[in-house]
């Protein structure tokens, strides 16, 4: 085989593998979307708008903080109204 009948070869070697990867990041860029997709419709299902997502997370830690001081404050009056009773 001569040099250039190679060199097409090659090619074509190289545009067949270009295109196989192309069809392969084709599937996962489509697997990709669906999944966003789905979160997308799973945040818009607790009425959540997905562009103030960042908004929520920081509104849930906030009330998540509130609720732990809370409860070490309630567990801090009971062992405060238990303790007399300890003593003895």
């Amino acid at each position: 085989m001569d040099e250039l009948a190679q060199r097409l070869e090659d090619a074509i070697a190289r545009r067949d593998k270009v295109l196989a990867e192309k069809q392969r990041l084709q599937g996962k860029l489509e697997s990709a979307q669906q999944a966003q997709q789905e979160v997308e419709a799973e945040i818009k299902a607790k009425k959540i708008d997905p562009e103030k997502i960042d908004d929520a997370i920081e509104q849930l830690k906030t009330s998540y903080e509130s609720l732990v001081d809370q409860i070490e404050q309630e567990i801090g009056e009971a062992e405060e109204a238990i303790a007399p009773f300890l003593k003895e």
